[in-house]
């Protein structure tokens, strides 16, 4: 049987229009991360940021959003998801600078930080090291720690930076299976601070 070759211009224009979509969306969902744009589901802590990653309730805008930064991300109540771009002075983070991340631990099972380039991937580095996790993390006596975000080895709690000049970072924090209500204070969690120490050499 032969399929006409109309068939074949429609199927053509199909797939067009869905690609002209798909580049809409997530040029929208970069713009929103870039700029933490007036994303009405958006919640706010410090330089942090979270939303319905991967919920079934999550909105047009959070699903651009998760497919750009998370392709399997999981419901808030298996893991909830904190963002950032920025530092806790309001700059935008780069691989220009060191930085360094004090806290405590986080209210879940288990978590995470790790650090991603301006394409939202991991990047590369000779030490294949792009995060902390909750079990490796040395602490003070108190239990509160530091991790140090550089080019160069640093003693420690250490993620290495890389990327090119000027070139913007970010944050994802990932809280598995977090404690009893806090789903219900996601403001008011206590979030590590992100300060700007020195330019990086």
């Amino acid at each position: 049987m032969t399929i006409p070759h109309w068939k074949y211009a429609r199927w053509g224009l199909a797939v067009v229009i869905a690609l002209c979509g798909f580049w809409i969306g997530t040029h929208q969902a970069h713009s929103a991360m870039k700029t933490k744009a007036d994303v009405e589901t958006f919640v706010f802590n410090g330089p942090w940021y979270t939303d319905d990653f991967g919920a079934k309730e999550a909105t047009p805008m959070t699903r651009a959003y998760t497919a750009v930064v998370g392709l399997l991300a999981l419901s808030r109540q298996e893991t909830l998801y904190y963002m950032a771009r920025e530092d806790s002075d309001g700059e935008a983070m780069t691989a220009d600078y060191v930085y360094e991340i004090t806290g405590g631990d986080l209210p879940s099972r288990w978590w995470s930080i790790t650090l991603y380039g301006d394409d939202h991937f991991l990047m590369d580095n000779e030490y294949e090291k792009f995060s902390v996790k909750a079990t490796d993390l040395e602490r003070e006596e108190d239990g509160t720690f530091r991790v140090v975000i550089s080019r160069e080895p640093q003693p420690g709690n250490w993620i290495p930076m890389a990327g090119e000049e000027g070139e913007e970072v970010s944050l994802l924090l990932r809280m598995y299976n977090p404690n009893d209500g806090v789903l219900d204070r996601l403001q008011d969690i206590d979030m590590p601070e992100i300060r700007r120490v020195r330019k990086a050499s």
